[in-house]
């Protein structure tokens, strides 16, 4: 991934939705969103943030960032979504469903982002209701269905497996957006996505747990993110020169070639005034023979 810039990050973040939908505010996204706007700014990402859209204004944004939005000079795409959602890969927007694949499939075709990864990252909660089983004093519920592109250079990666639940704290944020930010956030030039998407899982399955009680006692719940990859190769995420960086390398360029010029300039001078000096000793030779 060498080129000029890292590519558009689109965050796409439902917190509300119509009253019809009868699904509650996904309290706890808000501080999802703040977190993965600074780690991928961080990485150099330009970043789109679109809160509470409609079906309609989500297919509008894919289709725009899909096929009026020129990607040559991109390393790649990364797409999140946090939502709630249906068995087999229904999304909610803020007003009805749609499925996960309409998230992807605009970009297969996309002609400057062939043989770039696609990343997505899906944080969906499962249905309309939440399984009372799995309810945390202040945490909601979600997982999701899994469905997966067949072209090449795809990543997506879900928050849980087919048929559990993935955690959202109200306070802290959801299990999988946090450890992933974390890990994202300490990673070094050399590793490697899906070594990085091995750490978020790790993360999720050995760290995070809850627990509830019902007739037969205690019963502890902990979730394993998923994840679905068409990768051809290694991805890395390593550190790009920024315009500040690129506008401190000309002015100490500049101020090289000052040095040098002034240098040279000096060292001119020194040999004039060494010439000048011998022509006087000569001159006074002569005079005293």
């Amino acid at each position: 991934m060498n080129y000029p810039h890292r590519g558009y990050a689109l965050l796409i973040n439902h917190f509300e939705f119509n009253s019809k939908l009868n699904l509650n505010n996904r309290n706890g996204s808000e501080v999802d969103l703040k977190r993965l706007q600074e780690t991928l700014a961080n990485l150099g990402f330009e970043i789109q943030v679109h809160q509470d859209k409609t079906v309609a204004g989500i297919k509008k944004i894919i289709k725009n960032v899909a096929q009026k939005t020129d990607h040559s000079d991109c390393d790649c795409l990364l797409v999140v979504v946090s939502t709630h959602g249906k068995a087999y890969g229904e999304l909610y927007a803020k007003d009805n469903l749609y499925s996960v694949q309409e998230l992807w499939d605009p970009f297969i075709e996309c002609p400057s982002l062939i043989g770039k990864p696609k990343i997505f990252f899906i944080q969906a909660c499962r249905g309309k209701k939440l399984d009372s089983g799995l309810i945390l004093s202040n945490s909601i519920n979600e997982c999701v269905a899994y469905t997966s592109p067949s072209s090449p250079d795809f990543l997506i990666v879900y928050s849980s497996v087919e048929g559990y639940g993935s955690f959202r704290n109200t306070n802290t944020g959801t299990w999988f957006i946090q450890s992933l930010c974390e890990k994202l956030e300490t990673l070094t030039p050399d590793t490697d996505i899906l070594t990085i998407m091995t750490r978020t899982i790790q993360r999720v399955a050995s760290t995070c747990m809850t627990s509830h009680f019902d007739k037969h006692g205690i019963r502890f719940k902990t979730q394993v993110p998923h994840i679905n990859c068409t990768l051809v190769k290694n991805i890395y995420f390593r550190p790009k020169i920024t315009t500040r960086d690129k506008n401190y390398l000309n002015i100490t360029k500049e101020e090289k070639n000052e040095k040098e010029k002034s240098g040279n300039e000096e060292e001119q001078h020194t040999e004039e005034n060494k010439k000048k000096c011998e022509e006087r000793i000569s001159s006074n030779n002569n005079t005293a023979q």
